[in-house]
């Protein structure tokens, strides 16, 4: 287990930056989401990301998770 102080030094980021992601508060580059699922050993993450991104979903057909889309 890795603290969110090491984290966010692995990733030369700020701890609060850090947790905004985490909480889902700020926008995650590529990347970064990349990184924090082989530092944390999470590949589901680089799915969950790539649910949120509009273009990716089209492509594949999927429906993006959205908290304004009502059924």
């Amino acid at each position: 287990q890795i603290g969110r102080i090491q984290a966010a030094q692995e990733f030369a980021l700020g701890e609060s930056t850090l947790k905004n992601y985490v909480l889902g508060l700020s926008p995650v580059a590529d990347s970064t989401v990349l990184r924090m699922s082989y530092l944390y050993r999470r590949p589901w993450l680089r799915v969950q990301h790539l649910q949120k991104n509009v273009v990716f979903c089209d492509f594949f057909g999927l429906i993006p998770e959205s908290p304004t889309l009502a059924f």
